[in-house]
């Protein structure tokens, strides 16, 4: 008896290049990041910052953003901080 086989084929979904997001596991989503913007915070440093394509210009703009808002937190961050120090 001959078996037929089916080939099948997966089919990822298109490059959606303004859809940004990607995933990052909530167990090491602060790690992950810290390391990211120190790399981020180097490149700086190191004016790694000339040839921009538009998406990284976007990105760019977006760090400063979120660390404006991650000093508008710092009571709340030293306060999750003491928790876990405690």
């Amino acid at each position: 008896m001959e078996l037929l086989r089916k080939t099948v084929r997966f089919c990822p979904p298109p490059l959606i290049l303004k859809q940004e997001q990607m995933p990052n596991m909530s167990y090491c989503r602060f790690e992950n990041t810290a390391k990211d913007m120190r790399d981020c915070i180097y490149a700086i440093e190191e004016r790694d910052v000339y040839e921009f394509s538009s998406y990284e210009l976007s990105g760019f703009k977006d760090v400063l953003e979120y660390a404006q808002d991650i000093v508008n937190m710092e009571d709340d961050i030293e306060k999750i901080i003491e928790y876990y120090d405690n």
